[in-house]
């Protein structure tokens, strides 16, 4: 089975995970056209390609909510609220355009599923590398600063794979 994880954001990131193995199809970092300063989309192209091409069973997507800022001790301010709600609406209505069944995952339910609860983001990416040994992309990145972006890649392969735990396993094993 072919399940897509999705860590939506403007630095967020897509990873595709065959579970036989379990190994990773792919991962790419989120690909987005801002639409000014405040407002940003993901590239409607790009990602309704990369759903098609990986041929998947199932998308799950990181449920957003609040998000604390620790660089300023405070909640996201209202552009950085818009524009991530933007991202992720467009992500969700581009997923759903696939036709493929969406799931959504609150960054609680899946860091809890993987034992992940409460750790630093750094256990994601050594808890990525453990279980995708082959893959290389949670190595290297771009932009923002390796490490952030390959977070971000090693959460979305994460998210991908704790739906397969909380959902279809459980199904397979019936």
């Amino acid at each position: 089975m072919r399940i897509v994880g999705i860590d939506p954001g403007v630095t967020g990131a897509i990873a595709c995970i065959e579970t036989r193995g379990p190994r990773v199809v792919g991962a790419f970092d989120m690909q987005v056209v801002d639409i000014d300063r405040s407002m940003a989309v993901v590239d409607e192209d790009w990602l309704i390609n990369t759903i098609t091409e990986w041929n998947v069973d199932a998308v799950a997507v990181e449920r957003q909510g609040p998000i604390y800022d620790p660089k300023r001790g405070r909640l996201m301010g209202g552009s950085s609220v818009a524009k991530l709600g933007m991202v992720t609406g467009s992500i969700i209505a581009i997923c759903r355009l696939a036709g493929r069944p969406m799931h959504y995952l609150t960054p609680g339910s899946w860091k809890t599923t993987l034992a992940l609860a409460g750790k630093p983001k750094d256990r994601a990416l050594d808890r990525a590398r453990a279980l995708f040994p082959e893959h290389d992309l949670f190595r290297h990145g771009r932009g923002d600063g390796p490490k952030t972006l390959a977070v971000a890649r090693a959460e979305a392969a994460l998210i991908a794979w704790a739906l397969w735990l909380r959902v279809f396993a459980q199904r397979v094993a019936a």
